[in-house]
């Protein structure tokens, strides 16, 4: 038995408005923030596909912050993620 199409819509915003923590020396977080407009229009399917393609930009603020976070491989994290929401369907 899996999760509802509702039950993922929650875990998935859950993830939306997570905050990326890294605990080292310091910290860094970051929000996602969605067009709330385009979401809530959108069937169970589309609204999926919303969160991974906003999830995958957001990832551009790790570029942005390469040189300030040490021993982290941002093209490796970014393509799988990517190949994970390709296999879920959510891109």
């Amino acid at each position: 038995m899996g999760y509802s199409i509702t039950d993922r819509l929650v875990i998935m915003f859950r993830l939306l408005l997570f905050k990326y923590s890294f605990y080292a020396l310091n910290n860094f977080e970051y929000d996602i923030r969605i067009d709330f407009d385009e979401f809530k229009n959108a069937d169970g399917e589309v609204s999926k596909k919303i969160l991974g393609r906003e999830i995958l930009a957001s990832l551009e603020v790790f570029e942005k912050m390469k040189s300030k976070i040490k021993d982290f491989d941002i093209s490796s994290f970014k393509a799988d993620l990517e190949d994970y929401f390709k296999d879920q369907q959510l891109i």
